[in-house]
């Protein structure tokens, strides 16, 4: 499948189950007709437990197919063009089977027990704010392709998906230097190189160059993004998540115990860079998460540096979502 075959799920989840389970539109006849293609090849229900190298499939972690709209599906959905990999964040109401809970597209802040406050558009510590094209400080830095847009089609949609893992370099043979390329193309998969020593601006080109496809858009992760992934993590994994901070050295993609509703890295290994913006005009870029060098770290932490920092500690992070 080429890299950019990623193929959009509509809100209507009953439409996609009656597509990816239908045996004549789906089926893989080279491996039989026990085994279907989910989404043209493009969706993985994670942890099936028949998976093999070569078979395609519709499974779903603890639940059935046929119960899949009652056992909250859309919150475990894994996403590969056969190389990347991303996990869907839903928004609006979710349920577990059993009671449903309320997911909203936001920024937050949270307390030291988790606790989040929702803030909006708001400018939080009257400095870090998601700008928009019309209202951008012009810093230096690269704010979102189109926030609002963004904001519409995660509402529309009732979702987006986030990168499974930090970027990776996907030709690094050892981990990245100061004097690697910046230019490497990156890849989203488990045990990868982190590609770190890359400044705001090159992860921006980089998540925006992933993939040219008129159904969707990439971009690097936003605030909105960012926190709303976190009150999904919340709801439905660990409820303190946004004050952890998972390791304290630098380790490859995915390696860290640090695995959220098949989210990684986000509490620990390297800070992630954001499209969220800091007033201050010497330092506006706003990376995010834990950080392996900083014991003080956590996930929803916020800070702010300079539009030329590149180092060990700071990588990326990409998102996808639908075309309105």
């Amino acid at each position: 499948m080429a890299t950019t075959g990623i193929w959009k799920i509509e809100s209507r989840l009953d439409h996609v189950l009656d597509y990816t389970t239908n045996i004549e539109k789906t089926i893989n006849n080279s491996y039989g007709m026990e085994r279907y293609k989910d989404l043209h090849n493009a969706v993985e229900y994670a942890e099936a437990h028949y998976k093999t190298e070569k078979q395609c499939y519709v499974s779903s972690l603890n639940c059935s197919v046929e119960t899949a709209l009652e056992e909250m599906i859309i919150t475990k959905i894994v996403i590969t063009d056969g190389i990347n990999e991303f996990v869907w964040i839903p928004v609006g109401e979710v349920s577990d089977g059993t009671n449903t809970y309320q997911i909203n597209l936001s920024r937050y802040t949270f307390s030291t027990d988790g606790t989040p406050t929702d803030v909006g558009n708001a400018a939080i510590d009257l400095h870090y704010q998601e700008e928009t094209l019309s209202t951008g400080l012009n810093l230096g830095n690269t704010i979102a392709k189109d926030i609002e847009s963004f904001i519409e089609s995660a509402k529309t949609n009732k979702g987006y998906y986030i990168g499974r893992y930090e970027a990776s370099d996907s030709v690094a043979t050892q981990n990245r230097t100061s004097s690697s390329s910046k230019t490497n193309p990156m890849i989203i998969k488990k045990d990868g190189f982190v590609y770190n020593f890359v400044t705001q601006l090159q992860a921006t080109e980089l998540s925006r160059n992933m993939y040219t496809n008129s159904n969707f858009e990439s971009d690097l992760i936003n605030s909105y993004a960012w926190d709303t992934a976190i009150i999904f993590i919340q709801t439905f994994g660990q409820s303190n998540y946004s004050r952890q901070r998972l390791s304290s050295s630098l380790s490859k993609t995915g390696i860290v115990e640090d695995e959220q509703l098949h989210i990684n890295d986000m509490a620990g290994n390297t800070l992630e860079w954001t499209t969220e913006t800091h007033s201050n005009s010497g330092y506006p870029n706003v990376p995010r998460g834990g950080n392996f060098n900083v014991s003080s770290s956590y996930t929803a932490d916020r800070n702010y540096h300079s539009v030329s920092l590149s180092n060990t500690t700071i990588g990326f992070r990409t998102l996808l979502y639908i075309t309105m």
